[in-house]
């Protein structure tokens, strides 16, 4: 079935999944250094950290390239983006981790929908059918039966919100700019709005610190660069079930590092997931944009 697939859309899926492999490793040590910093500050660190690292990248660019077009949407990305990881960072405060992952990995029911008002993107029934199967997957693995509704819960809602408008920006920007001119201005702009916060919490950072920090700025910049690549590939909305990815890698890192005992929801749940991540790798999608 595999030899039907456009290689765009497989390179592009590969690279997205490889993405959420990296966003579960920002989130797990992001879960770490909470116990030493606010999250606004892990934001600033992490921006400030990916543009030490990044520099002879974004060096080895022409001054003219940075004065790039969309300045105000590569604003608007930069925040989107930024705000997606603060807000996650809060919710996991509240909720564990396994669910705060869960109802981040929503996006794929807002992207399509964001896309259809935003770019006049057609979504495909098959497209459809398999978001509604992958999220009938997290539906299942959450277990919603509570009557109370976790302030948690609100937190993740407004990340993933934040995060499905940051996916569906950067496949705009990526028709355009070069993925270093974007990367950069993540880091400038998140650098910029989050440094008062740091200062205002007094999140100073220890030496102790710099390790746990270092790896979340690669496994950062690894996430963004595979989001940057995969989108020069495929359109956000025609791989938008493959987000589900980061519901598995979230549950694994549950069951592995925090010690959650698997149960029959996350079983089935997640069998249901796999389910709809092989159908959106092996099958190419009709799509067409509106006007």
């Amino acid at each position: 079935m595999l030899k039907h697939v456009n290689t765009n859309t497989l390179i592009g899926g590969l690279l997205v999944v490889v993405a959420f492999f990296f966003l579960n490793a920002v989130g797990v040590t992001a879960n770490i250094l909470m116990k030493q910093f606010y999250p606004g500050s892990l934001i600033f660190y992490s921006s400030l950290f990916g543009m030490l690292i990044c520099s002879p990248w974004f060096l080895a660019g022409h001054f003219a390239e940075y004065r790039a077009p969309h300045q105000v949407l590569l604003f608007l990305r930069a925040m989107f983006s930024a705000l997606a990881f603060y807000l996650f960072f809060i919710a996991i405060q509240y909720i564990p981790y396994i669910e705060g992952v869960l109802i981040m990995n929503t996006t794929p029911i807002l992207i399509p929908i964001i896309t259809f008002f935003w770019m006049g993107f057609k979504i495909a029934l098959r497209v459809w059918l398999y978001i509604i199967l992958g999220f009938i997957g997290v539906v299942i693995v959450l277990n919603p039966t509570s009557p109370e509704l976790n302030v948690g819960v609100l937190w993740g809602v407004a990340g993933a919100v934040n995060s499905s408008l940051s996916i569906v920006a950067l496949g705009i920007l990526m028709k355009e700019i070069q993925p270093r001119i974007v990367l950069f201005y993540l880091f400038l702009y998140s650098l910029i709005v989050f440094f008062p916060v740091m200062l205002y919490r007094g999140d100073y950072m220890r030496l102790a610190d710099l390790p746990y920090l270092i790896i979340l700025s690669v496994a950062m910049i690894a996430a963004q660069l595979s989001f940057l690549y995969a989108y020069r590939y495929v359109v956000p909305a025609k791989v938008a079930p493959l987000n589900f990815s980061g519901v598995l890698f979230g549950c694994c890192s549950g069951l592995i590092l925090f010690q959650n005992s698997p149960t029959w929801h996350f079983v089935v749940g997640g069998s249901i997931v796999v389910l709809s991540l092989l159908l959106t790798l092996t099958h190419n999608y009709s799509n067409s944009s509106a006007g």
